[in-house]
């Protein structure tokens, strides 16, 4: 069963299985969203399966994502299933089997306004604790590469860095990437104001910055991404990725950059762009013995937006 890219809010009813229960299938079949870009989509409508009291199932599996997944396994695995659980133990089997199902949007509404607001960022932290919960696999993966990092010795500091395609293309409706120099003049500045920090966490896909910051700070420079691009000019990232022929290319590379953003999660301070990786980091976050989506602090090194002009 392959669903049709253009999706719109609909009840349908697939047989007479639970019939006391509410489904809310959430699809994102827009094919070259990122990782994080569909966090932050699946985070917007399991807001709206709380207020309208349905259960959240999420349906990576029959829509194409040029990104993520490879497309022969369309159909056959929920790519979502990659790193988290499903929200409740359900089977997609069952719910096309069920009587009370809407399928979701596909148009997106999702911000990342939330960037700015500590009280949405702590509501969502509670919903991704309810319903985005990494599985197993995942999770072990991340804990060992925290312990790998020494990251629960002293402080680190977290720095998010996009380059590649958003300083090639400058895509419309997005965040202008601040520059390298900018980037070393927040560090910087923070780096004093905030108190000395063990390391600097960086994540990141670009191998020139990753390169830049290395040479200026040296062994302070930690980073578990090794998949970096060079500059991709006038190509979008998701064009590159998807020309990639080597086996599991797609899934190795979204499983590397998830962990590389849910270590800066783990991290005590945060500086970074206005993207979905940040958002999400800053979601998952946990501080101190309270588990609360607060960095020590956090700066967002830009607010300029690209309107295309």
């Amino acid at each position: 069963m392959l669903m049709h890219n253009i999706c719109v809010e609909k009840r349908a009813s697939f047989g007479r299985t639970n019939p006391d229960k509410l489904f809310y299938v959430i699809r994102d079949p827009k094919e070259r969203a990122g990782l994080f870009s569909v966090h932050n989509y699946v985070v917007h409508y399991l807001k709206k399966c709380e207020e309208i009291n349905a259960i959240p199932i999420i349906d990576m599996q029959h829509y194409p994502n040029e990104v993520i997944a490879d497309d022969r396994y369309v159909g056959k695995r929920n790519m979502w299933e990659y790193f988290f659980r499903q929200t409740y133990d359900y089977t997609l089997e069952e719910i096309y089997k069920s009587k009370n199902v809407i399928m979701g949007s596909s148009a997106d509404p999702a911000s990342l306004g939330e960037i700015y607001d500590p009280k949405e960022i702590f509501a969502s932290h509670f919903l991704l604790e309810k319903y985005v919960l990494l599985n197993d696999d995942m999770m072990d993966k991340c804990q060992q590469t925290f312990i790998d990092f020494h990251m629960d010795e002293g402080k680190t500091l977290a720095v998010i860095c996009r380059g590649t395609d958003y300083i090639g293309t400058r895509p419309e409706g997005h965040s202008i990437m601040p520059s390298v120099d900018q980037i070393i003049a927040t560090i910087n500045e923070k780096w004093e104001e905030w108190g000395a920090f063990s390391r600097i966490y960086l994540a990141t896909e670009d191998e020139a910055i990753f390169q830049t910051l290395k040479n200026v700070y040296g062994d302070r420079i930690v980073s578990y991404q090794q998949m970096r691009f060079q500059e991709t000019g006038d190509r979008v990232l998701s064009q590159i990725i998807k020309d990639k022929k080597e086996e599991n290319f797609k899934h190795k590379l979204s499983e590397e950059y998830f962990i590389s953003i849910w270590l800066v999660s783990q991290c005590n301070a945060l500086i970074a762009p206005i993207v979905s990786s940040t958002l999400a980091a800053l979601r998952m976050k946990r501080g101190g013995g309270m588990r609360i989506p607060i960095f020590l602090c956090w700066e967002i090194i830009n607010n300029i937006w690209h309107e295309g002009v």
